[in-house]
């Protein structure tokens, strides 16, 4: 395991310069690749979400109203456990550029 000492001396070495480089730009590459899909559901989820309004004149319009609101709280659900997603994420990508040396 290369250190962080290791690299960010006056004189590092080639193999653990090149190593240490492919640690951080992979990591900044899976940590936003990570952050985009979980991104991506958090919009999808944000989108799907509707105001939800109508008439309740017979029993079908009570059921279709149930399944709109219990729709919007699957919606409000996943958007709220994909920002903790994003969160643990964000830390993620913290301890990892500490660990490098970098942050």
């Amino acid at each position: 395991m290369i250190q962080s000492d290791q690299i960010l001396t006056s004189s590092p070495t080639f193999k653990t310069l090149f190593s240490g480089s492919l640690v951080a730009f992979g990591a900044v590459y899976l940590s936003g690749m990570i952050a985009a899909k979980i991104g991506g559901l958090c919009e999808d989820a944000i989108d799907s979400h509707q105001a939800i309004s109508g008439l309740r004149i017979n029993p079908a319009d009570d059921k279709a109203l149930q399944e709109f609101s219990k729709a919007n709280r699957k919606n409000i659900w996943a958007a709220s456990v994909s920002v903790v997603g994003m969160i643990f994420v964000n830390l993620f990508s913290v301890y990892t550029a500490k660990l490098i040396g970098i942050g």
